[in-house]
């Protein structure tokens, strides 16, 4: 499946600070999404929007707080 990362409403773009993995040969399904050095404007809600031959779906909401 292809797999994009939301915060708000912004589809967020893979960078320097911004990564994201998919699943390995293991056997592993995660996808996940690290954000490295992280600032005050990372906090929101974060989902991820999947899409395959099957059709698209969102995942739930993530409230992510930084202090």
């Amino acid at each position: 499946p292809d797999i994009v990362w939301i915060r708000g409403n912004d589809e967020l773009v893979p960078s320097d600070r911004i990564q994201v993995s998919a699943p390995t040969e293991d056997g592993d399904d995660t996808y996940t999404i690290t954000i490295l050095n992280v600032q005050p404007e990372d906090q929101g809600d974060y989902s991820a929007k999947v899409t395959n031959v099957g059709g698209t779906l969102k995942t739930k909401k993530c409230k992510v707080t930084v202090t």
